[in-house]
């Protein structure tokens, strides 16, 4: 199996986990956020379509990561103690997001010509960012519950 056809595959599974977090989502928020990503990862897998077809992608820039950081700012603490259950799932996703860039990183070197590898190098960017979106919704979400705020631990960084 080549490099696209695993990509592509791996693009369907995120895109369908995204969706899958989206409709469990119990905040809007976070539905928008999810719906976003797995839509990136339909772009993505349209990307390695084309890739594998031996014609030049058309890559669609992603707003994931600035759209999230505006409705991470919305946020309260009910929104986060609502979502604080899925925390698991949120560093599920983190993996598969782990596991996409280092796949893609691995096999870069190996594309045949400049387009595609300048494609995939964009796409390893983006899905890098959304490693640093969910790895923020994970702090988020997981905080209210972890925090401790005590005189005797010192001065803490708000959040």
């Amino acid at each position: 199996m080549d490099i696209f056809t695993i990509a592509i595959q791996l693009e369907q599974e995120g895109a369908k986990f995204y969706e899958e977090l989206a409709a469990k989502s119990t905040t809007k928020g976070l539905k928008s956020i999810f719906t976003m990503l797995a839509k990136d990862e339909k772009n993505h897998e349209k990307v390695f379509t084309s890739l594998r077809n031996k014609s030049v992608p058309a890559m669609v820039p992603s707003s994931v990561a600035e759209e999230a950081k505006a409705i991470f700012k919305e946020f309260d603490k009910e929104n986060y103690l609502k979502e604080a259950p899925q925390v698991s799932m949120y560093e599920k996703a983190l993996e598969v997001e782990q596991k996409s860039i280092d796949l893609y990183t691995s096999h870069l070197e190996e594309l045949e010509g400049d387009e595609a590898r300048s494609a995939v190098k964009i796409i390893i960017a983006e899905e890098k960012k959304h490693y640093e979106t969910l790895e923020e919704l994970v702090k988020l979400v997981s905080r209210p519950q972890r925090w401790v705020e005590n005189a005797e631990f010192g001065v803490r960084k708000d959040y």
